[in-house]
């Protein structure tokens, strides 16, 4: 298990454990925070998004950090190249559970700037059904509304 960021100041123990779990498991695991930041990662996941040490660092050092939604947009994305049409599902999927894990941080710079990197990305705005219609499906202007669709 790799751990890239962390504060084990609330509870060294517990922390140290869940480490330990993820670590030993041989299917694909990450910890996140809730905005999607990547904490740690083992090596079954970082295989399955064809993810390297040096990728990883580069991430930590861009202005989005390494988040999991700069990962599955990124353009060299193993997982959105070998999954063709069922990237989008994904995508979806993973776009939901931000919003949902993100709401009670929109009011912090952390999120608006995360939110603006993801914009400046070609395909985030996924809309219609396939990429490249003209109806809008992802949406994200401040979650305020809990009608916006994501």
């Amino acid at each position: 298990m790799k751990i890239f960021t962390a504060d084990k100041s609330d509870d060294a123990s517990a922390f140290d454990h869940v480490w330990s779990c993820l670590g030993q498991t041989p299917f694909p695991a990450y910890l996140t925070d809730p905005l999607c930041n990547i904490i740690g990662i083992n090596q079954s996941m970082m295989d399955f998004h064809g993810l390297t040490d040096e990728i990883v660092t580069a991430a930590l050092r861009s202005k989005m950090g390494a988040n999991v939604l700069g990962m599955l947009f990124r353009k060299e994305s193993i997982l959105r190249q070998s999954m063709g049409d069922g990237w989008e599902p994904i995508v979806r999927s993973n776009l939901h559970q931000f919003r949902a894990t993100a709401l009670r941080y929109r009011h912090l710079a952390q999120f608006e700037t995360l939110l603006s990197l993801l914009r400046e990305r070609a395909d985030f705005r996924v809309c219609g059904p396939k990429l490249g219609s003209t109806q809008p499906m992802i949406f994200i202007r401040s979650f305020g509304d809990l009608s916006t669709n994501i």
